[in-house]
C-alpha cells in the first residue's frame, strides 16, 4: 500500500505526464536492448540467423488495454517491446514466435463512488479515478500469410505470464492536493492467461526493395478468465500498434 499528496493543483496531470514520459522512455531503452541481444545473436550464428528463412526482429509500440467484465471502464494506454522468430514455411507462409517481456495491460474507471478501500472511503472524496495495471509477459505463436509483397495478415494464440497487478487511485482533496494511493492486487489475478491474435501488417521497403520496417495493427481476444475472485469472469483486450524492425543481411 502507498499514499502519495501533493501540495498543486497540475500535480495530478503533471504525475500522468511524467508516468507517460517514463513509458516511452522505458520502450526506447527496452528496444535497444532488444537490439543488442538480436544483434547478439546475428554475430553469433551469422548469416544463419539472419537470411530470409529464419531471422529475427525488434518490435515495440504501443498497447491500448480493457477488461471484458467489467462495467464503465475505458480503455487503458501502455507500452509493449521485445522480440520475434521469423521462420519462413514457403513463399507465403512463415511462423513467428515471439517473446515480449514488457506488455502493460488493465483499464480505468474515471468515476468510481466506493473503492473497497477502507483508508481512501473515509477520506469521502466524491472524484476518484482507479486504474488496474496489469503488466504480463506475453508470447505469441502466430503464422503470417503474405498477401502480398507489402501487405501480411497474421494470426494464432498467445499465453501470458502476468508479473505485477496494482490498482492505482487518483483524486484532488478539497484543498488542491492531489491524491494517489497503490495497492497490490497480484493475489486477486491468474499468474497464466490465454488469448487469441489476429494483425494486419504493412512493410516499408528500402530503394532496393528489402525490408527496412514493418507496422502492424493488432488485436488480442483474451480467452481465459484472468480472475481468481469467485463469479468474477475478466478477460483482457489488448489494440497493439507496433513497428518491427528486422535482421535481414544484405545480399
Amino acid at each position: 500500500m502507498k499514499v502519495c499528496m501533493n501540495n498543486s493543483n497540475f500535480t495530478k496531470s503533471f504525475l500522468m505526464k511524467t508516468k507517460l514520459l517514463f513509458s516511452i522512455i522505458a520502450l526506447f531503452l527496452g528496444l535497444q536492448y532488444a537490439h543488442g541481444q538480436a544483434a547478439l545473436l546475428v554475430l553469433i550464428f551469422g548469416d544463419k540467423v539472419a537470411s530470409e528463412n529464419f531471422y529475427f526482429s525488434i518490435k515495440g509500440g504501443i498497447n491500448y488495454s480493457d477488461l471484458s467484465g467489467l462495467d464503465d471502464f475505458d480503455y487503458k494506454p501502455g507500452v509493449h517491446f521485445g522480440l520475434s522468430n521469423n521462420i519462413r514455411i514457403n513463399d507465403r507462409w512463415y511462423f513467428v514466435p515471439e517473446f515480449l517481456p514488457l506488455s502493460h495491460k488493465g483499464a480505468i474507471k474515471p468515476n468510481l463512488s466506493f473503492s473497497g478501500e477502507p483508508v481512501l472511503d473515509s477520506l469521502a472524496i466524491d472524484d476518484i479515478s482507479m486504474t488496474a495495471a496489469l503488466n504480463y509477459i506475453d508470447i505469441p505463436l502466430l503464422f503470417r500469410y503474405k498477401i502480398s509483397k507489402k501487405i501480411n495478415l497474421e494470426f494464432g494464440p498467445q499465453i501470458s505470464f502476468l508479473t505485477s497487478a496494482k490498482n492505482r487511485y487518483n483524486a484532488e482533496l478539497s484543498n488542491g492536493d492531489a491524491f494517489e494511493y497503490l495497492t497490490d492486487r497480484k493475489v486477486d489475478y491468474k499468474n497464466i492467461n490465454y488469448g487469441f491474435q489476429i494483425a494486419m501488417g504493412y512493410v516499408i521497403s528500402k530503394a532496393d526493395q528489402s525490408v527496412m520496417m514493418e507496422v502492424y495493427l493488432r488485436y488480442n481476444e483474451g480467452l481465459s478468465n484472468i480472475s481468481k475472485i469467485e463469479n468474477q469472469n475478466i478477460h483482457n483486450r489488448v489494440l497493439q500498434l507496433s513497428v518491427s524492425f528486422p535482421f535481414l543481411l544484405e545480399e
